[in-house]
């Protein structure tokens, strides 16, 4: 396929937006940096992205593609920053976004949220195989300032005004700086900020909190409130607004303020307590992106909630505790191999019986541990693992000099 504008059947349901942007979007790769180029629309009956427009020749230009919002991993992420932002596929990815990125064979992207008026139209991205180049800073700052022009283009195409403009966008690069600074005075318009996070409702069930330097919570979402206990009747996630998180994070707060006095981009993850509103607890997944904005530090806090998993583990534990309770207390030597003759246990009177400290069995055969034990034991222990049936037989173990009474019980599993 020629490297001329690649384009969707979808744009023809995108008029006259979807048009404005097959019809310039050649001149959109012009200055985009090296890659595959695509733009998808917001279709809110579909509650998904559509693709409008790419130029990767190797797929047809009449694909259908369709990201559904729901269980995104990647929108969420990019409406978030606010700005051009660069980062490798996520293993967290949806279906869809895997099938997306192996047609087009996309591992490192650059993607910005494509806005009109405030309004989110949808997604500007360039992508590149793992075996590509890293985007520079200022490939980044490219795809930052091209998706705002974009946006500028397509408000006068809903306003019913002219585009030619939208022709002009091969200029030169801007510096870094400007970049930077046009990122942050979008960032600061409150209509945005609105849009973005009513998107990422919308788009993610997973709690999202925006954090200021001091750690006070300055930007949530309605998965955040349900989380901490103040979702409902005249209350919701502005309930949070104001408020430090180390009213609900305790035991969070010094690593958050670690990540902030760094003074650079930066992540972390760990699990901590959440004492919500109603003081009950709820144990979290906690994943924090330190974001530099104008030499001022903002956290991205995204959250999971981990408590049936934790509680499953705190179960599991106990269990193990009871049941090792009892197979240390028990007047009988017990010993578990897996199905490789390994010794799994070894308790205290096998200890005693087979005159050999645990610590020098476990994880070995038994029959290069306990010798003697092959003569006497092998096919007994052998027939009762491949009939799947209990045993019961005597045998006798010279290097202790005792005549054994045992029972031999196959795992079922």
């Amino acid at each position: 396929m020629s490297g001329a504008t690649q384009s969707c059947n979808q744009a023809q349901q995108q008029e006259p937006v979807g048009q404005c942007i097959v019809a310039h979007f050649s001149t959109l790769k012009q200055v985009l940096p090296a890659g595959v180029s695509a733009v998808l629309l917001h279709d809110a009956g579909k509650h998904c992205l559509t693709l409008i427009a790419h130029s990767a020749e190797t797929v047809s230009a009449t694909i259908s593609l369709h990201l559904p919002l729901a269980g995104s991993s990647i929108i969420p992420r990019v409406y978030m920053a606010g700005t051009a932002t660069a980062f490798t596929l996520p293993i967290s990815a949806s279906a869809a976004e895997m099938a997306f990125a192996q047609q087009f064979d996309l591992q490192s992207l650059v993607a910005a949220p494509l806005l009109a008026n405030g309004k989110s139209m949808g997604l500007l991205l360039v992508g590149r195989a793992l075996t590509d180049a890293s985007f520079s800073v200022d490939e980044i700052a490219t795809v930052d300032r091209v998706t705002q022009q974009l946006g500028d283009a397509i408000a006068q195409v809903q306003a019913g005004k002219a585009v030619d403009e939208l022709v002009k966008l091969n200029v030169s690069l801007c510096s870094t700086a400007a970049a930077k600074s046009k990122a942050v005075a979008h960032m600061a318009d409150e209509v945005q900020r609105q849009e973005r996070f009513r998107l990422l409702s919308e788009l993610t069930a997973n709690p999202i909190l925006v954090l200021d330097e001091q750690l006070r919570i300055r930007e949530a979402n309605e998965a955040a409130a349900v989380l901490f206990g103040v979702a409902g009747p005249g209350l919701g996630s502005n309930t949070l607004i104001g408020h430090s998180l180390e009213n609900y994070f305790p035991g969070a707060v010094q690593k958050l303020r670690a990540l902030c006095d760094i003074q650079h981009d930066g992540t972390t993850f760990f699990e901590d307590m959440l004492r919500r509103a109603d003081n009950s607890a709820r144990y979290v997944d906690v994943h924090a992106n330190l974001m530099m904005l104008g030499g001022t530090p903002k956290i991205k806090v995204f959250l999971r909630d981990i408590t049936e998993r934790k509680t499953a583990e705190e179960d599991l534990r106990r269990a193990n505790e009871h049941v090792t309770h009892l197979l240390e207390s028990t007047n009988d030597a017990y010993v578990a191999v897996n199905s490789a003759f390994e010794v799994d246990y070894f308790n205290q009177q096998a200890e005693r019986m087979f005159r050999v400290p645990r610590d020098q069995v476990i994880g070995r055969a038994v029959w290069d541990v306990l010798p003697e034990m092959s003569n006497t034991f092998f096919d007994q222990f052998r027939r009762a693992m491949v009939e799947k049936t209990v045993l019961a037989f005597e045998g006798y173990y010279s290097p202790s000099d005792v005549w054994i009474e045992t029972r031999a019980y196959p795992n079922p599993a």
